[in-house]
């Protein structure tokens, strides 16, 4: 695949946290000594999914080498959830980031499977807001509705 071929769709981009100035320097540094990419870019349907600061560096240097590997995924949201998975592998990520991607790959990975935005499945339990008095919850779809033994 050429270069100019590639396409970025930038709610795909948005998950992936950028490199900091120093880390992109030396990327490019690395890949500029190399005279090639060592890991292929990854897309999907010809979007990028993983590689885009490779993709910047590739633009900037037209000598270098170049692999892209295009993976087969149902529909854009598995994609979205494997560019979450992906990213959760990374060292370069804060806790609030990782949290971010796991609710991202949730969410991309429940709407894959014809699953609405925000709604829970209907096997998920149901809670009810406990009582004053401190009592557990009781789950109003339960058979034994008197029941206040619940493991959640």
């Amino acid at each position: 695949m050429k270069l100019s071929q590639l396409k970025i769709d930038p709610e795909f981009q948005s998950k992936i946290p950028p490199l900091q100035f120093e880390e992109e320097q030396q990327l490019e540094q690395n890949i500029i000594a190399e005279g090639r990419l060592l890991n292929p870019i990854i897309t999907w349907n010809g979007y990028i999914l993983d590689g885009h600061t490779r993709y910047r560096i590739l633009k900037k240097h037209g000598f270098i080498k170049f692999e892209v590997e295009e993976i087969q995924l149902a529909n854009k949201y598995e994609a979205l959830a494997w560019i979450c998975k992906n990213q959760l592998g990374r060292r370069n990520l804060s806790p609030e980031r990782k949290k971010f991607l796991l609710g991202k790959e949730y969410e991309s990975n429940k709407l894959a499977v014809g699953g609405q935005p925000g709604n829970f499945p209907a096997s998920a339990p149901r809670r009810s807001a406990a009582s004053a008095g401190g009592r557990s919850a009781v789950r109003p779809d339960s058979p034994d509705k008197g029941s206040r033994d619940f493991p959640w």
